[in-house]
């Protein structure tokens, strides 16, 4: 927060990952949960009095969304791709989480997956 004061819940990291046609998209909700029980820094929270605590498990929210394309026309499909990926990155929180965000895009060729 101190060194980005203007948007912290701005600054991140993304990758957007190509899976494999046949993968198991409810696997992806308990991996996502596996992920925030044992990456501690997944549920950071920062304090308004600028101390930094772990949330618990329990108080981490699902962070895996799933966008369908199918049916719309190329152009929409890239729309509605950049306009999640931007609504993911901006939807960052380090007061009251979370501080991880998945999109999974189906429905358009090769399945993909955003980590933000």
């Amino acid at each position: 927060v101190q060194t980005h004061p203007v948007a912290p819940e701005h600054f991140n990291m993304s990758v957007l990952l190509d899976l494999a046609e046949d993968v198991d998209t409810g696997a992806l909700s308990r991996m996502a949960d596996a992920l925030l029980e044992h990456h501690d820094m997944l549920r950071l929270r920062m304090e308004a009095s600028g101390e930094v605590r772990i949330a618990e498990t329990e108080e981490a929210e699902t962070v895996v969304e799933a966008v369908d394309l199918a049916g719309l026309p190329t152009e929409r499909s890239e729309e509605v791709t950049t306009e999640r990926i931007h609504s993911a990155q901006t939807s960052l929180d380090p007061v009251s989480g979370p501080m991880v965000r998945m999109v999974l895009f189906t429905g358009r060729n090769t399945p993909r997956l955003l980590i933000t």
